[in-house]
């Protein structure tokens, strides 16, 4: 990463760290009172096939899913399948200091899913931006000390999970609720 995107990093990290969660009620309820589910994922081809595996899953017990993947370059591939439920951001979608101003990006952090999954291991800024905006009524994650005021309830895994590891705790605990 170069030294101005760096700078630039910083400023949208300051900017993030300094918003507030939006006021919306926060509550949990039982797995099978949930009926959307929103999944914010870095989109990379491998994470894309495993998180689309996994909403099939979820839709298969009867949820309605809805994807926001960030697609870390700045312009989609051509072998980006969207979906009816499932939407991109990329790093034109995004102000110079990396915070979302895309319609996809502001539209899911305004949708009032019943529960928001962060199914992302690296420190995604406008992922972070949407989860700490979303409307939804309760957000999960992955524990890092940082990301105390993006989710709700955050899944400590001792060590850098990779994507399936993460996926099947955050799992195990949605059931759970």
């Amino acid at each position: 990463m170069s030294v101005i995107e760096n700078i630039k990093q910083t400023i949208g990290r300051f900017y993030l760290m300094r918003d507030r969660a939006e006021n919306v009620q926060r509550f949990t309820q039982h797995f099978s009172e949930v009926k959307t589910i929103g999944i914010l994922y870095e989109a990379t081809r491998e994470n894309m096939e495993m998180i689309g595996k996994y909403a099939n899953r979820l839709r298969n017990e009867g949820k309605t899913v809805f994807m926001l993947g960030y697609f870390p370059y700045k312009e989609l591939t051509f072998d980006v399948n969207f979906t009816m439920h499932s939407e991109y951001i990329h790093r034109q979608n995004l102000t110079w200091t990396g915070l979302p101003k895309s319609d996809a990006g502001i539209k899911f952090k305004n949708d009032d899913f019943d529960l928001l999954l962060n199914l992302y291991n690296n420190d995604v800024l406008p992922l972070f931006y949407i989860s700490l905006h979303s409307k939804a009524k309760f957000r999960i994650g992955k524990f890092e000390k940082i990301n105390v005021q993006f989710f709700d309830m955050m899944v400590d895994m001792k060590i850098q999970p990779e994507l399936p590891e993460l996926i099947k705790e955050i799992d195990y605990f949605i059931h759970k609720l």
